[in-house]
């Protein structure tokens, strides 16, 4: 069997990406070898920005509920469910969460 040009030039490379090479480089030349990028990285069960901001607001103006109750009014006045553990990590990253026994220490 013998070794095209191409394939002799880039031995160091694997045999899958050389596959890969060969066929893109047929499909489109050597524009088809340039860089298409990559997929969007978005995940599909991310809560939205504006979500965030909405948790974020409403615990600022609501300072006296808990996250559960906080999940609740949001639900019940905004009709957008967010999970009680998602409220708190979004929460617990704008710094709006203490920990019980800090409280106890402090107050």
């Amino acid at each position: 069997m013998s070794m095209s040009n191409t394939e002799k030039t880039v031995k160091g490379i694997h045999r899958n990406t050389r596959r890969k090479f060969s066929t893109e480089e047929k499909k489109g030349g050597l524009d088809g070898l340039e860089n298409q990028g990559r997929a969007s990285r978005r995940h599909w069960n991310r809560i939205p920005g504006s979500v965030r901001r909405l948790v974020v607001e409403m615990a600022l103006d609501r300072s006296d509920l808990t996250p559960r109750e906080l999940v609740w009014h949001i639900t019940d006045t905004h009709d957008y469910f967010v999970s009680e553990s998602s409220v708190y990590r979004i929460l617990k990253a704008h710094d709006l969460i203490t920990t019980p026994q800090l409280q106890r220490r402090l107050g």
